[in-house]
């Protein structure tokens, strides 16, 4: 049999220098430190590369979030809020029909914060346990239940009446648990 290393002019005690690193190894741990950094090497490219990547995928979501923001037909929702506020009050009992007529309710585009902000609805004068004396008003803020149905595949209408139910229901007292058990958040 032939012996390669002395073919190749190495001998088994020669040593392996890795000026990179500064290190001196033998033979035989060359091929753990060569492979060590080749797997650091490759694991650096594969972070600096998903960097790049996830980057690029987040300008990509964000431009299509802001086309399809621009694209909202506003007159169409607020036409489909009034129309399902409307109907949800006309389906109410007596007399939740006549305190909800009383209570005005404003639709709005945007909260306050614009359209990064995340509240669908608001209504002013809360009393925990007690129905409010004030005159509201409930406000429901279109764009955000359009990006909060968009993003879930919901149906427009029907999340603009749970947000006109769950600040109804604040006007009437009830808190965010009740809500809860009602199924209103």
């Amino acid at each position: 049999m032939v012996d390669l290393a002395f073919h190749c002019g190495l001998q088994q005690t020669s040593r392996v220098e890795f000026p990179l690193v500064g290190a001196q190894v033998s033979r035989g741990q060359s091929f753990f430190v060569v492979m060590f950094l080749a797997v650091f090497l490759f694991t650096a490219w594969i972070v600096r590369d998903s960097g790049r990547w996830l980057k690029a995928k987040r300008d990509r979501q964000t431009t299509g979030d802001q086309k399809a923001l621009e694209e909202i037909n506003w007159e169409d929702l607020f036409q489909i809020a009034r129309r399902t506020v409307q109907s949800t009050v006309a389906a109410f009992p007596d007399d939740l029909k006549a305190e909800a007529e009383r209570l005005p309710y404003i639709l709005k585009k945007w909260p306050p914060g614009g359209p990064t902000a995340k509240a669908m609805g608001h209504f002013i004068g809360f009393q925990l346990g007690r129905r409010s004396e004030s005159n509201g008003p409930v406000t429901l803020y279109l764009g955000t239940i359009y990006k909060y149905c968009a993003e879930r595949n919901l149906d427009f209408g029907d999340e603009v009446q749970t947000t006109y139910l769950h600040e109804f229901g604040h006007h009437l007292g009830y808190g965010e648990n009740e809500l809860t058990q009602r199924g209103l958040i």
